[in-house]
Formats: C-alpha cells, sequence, structure tokens
C-alpha cells in the first residue's frame, strides 16, 4: 500500500544516514508471506479475514488493531493469550498509557529475566 500511494523508495539517506520509510502492506489472507510478520522499524501488516476466523490464525503479535464492532469477536481477541497489546478501533500504535502491562521500555521485552532451579549437576560442571 505504501508504494502505491507514491511516495518513491523505501530507502531515504539524508546527512550519511540511511532511513526505512514507514511500510504499509495489505494481505489479502493471513496465508500471505507478510501477514505474520514483525519488524524494528515502522511497519504494519493489514490482513483481510472472515469475522469468523480464530485470532490464533493471525498468529503471536506484539500490537493488533482490530477495526470491528463485533462484541463477540472482540471478546474472542481479548481472550488471545498470544496478543501483547490489543487495540480496538483506529488507535495510533505509538499511543502509550503506561500505566498498561506491557507499556514501558522494550528493552523489558527483549530481556525478559528467567528464574531457574535444579537438584542436578549443572552441565559441564
Amino acid at each position: 500500500m505504501s508504494a502505491e500511494a507514491g511516495r518513491g523508495e523505501r530507502l531515504a539517506e539524508r546527512e550519511g544516514c540511511a532511513y526505512l520509510l514507514p511500510t504499509i502492506v495489505w494481505c489479502e489472507s493471513p496465508q500471505h508471506p507478510a501477514a505474520n510478520k514483525e519488524f524494528l522499524f515502522p511497519y504494519a501488516s493489514v490482513v483481510e479475514t472472515p469475522i469468523s476466523t480464530k485470532p490464533e490464525i493471525l498468529g503471536p503479535t506484539l500490537v493488533l488493531t482490530a477495526i470491528t464492532e463485533d462484541k463477540k469477536f472482540q471478546q474472542r481477541l481479548l481472550a488471545a493469550q498470544h496478543i501483547g497489546r490489543l487495540n480496538f478501533g483506529p488507535i495510533k500504535t505509538i499511543q502509550i498509557v503506561w500505566d498498561q502491562p506491557h507499556e514501558g521500555n522494550l528493552f523489558d521485552h527483549l530481556y525478559a529475566r528467567r528464574a531457574f532451579q535444579s537438584v542436578l549437576e549443572p552441565v559441564g560442571a
């Protein structure tokens, strides 16, 4: 969709730095290769899917925005454990409410702490 908007190349260079411009990809189905991808630059895939589709078909995601007023579908999305943040309606991905779980520092997600205990002798000891 971004390319069709006529904005030119995705790669922009300025003052010796290279930038990837925001990218929006329209996916006609969840089977589209870009439907379940997330990247560390401004990117979104818009997946067209029937309302009867289980939310699990969309795969795990950090943020899912559902443009639907179907209350039953909203309840199914709320019950899905693989969605990090769920928006109903046209809410900007960068709109953050700091008192919500999963908001805050990205490093909290990337470097999550894990506890480990064992009664066995450690490997290599």
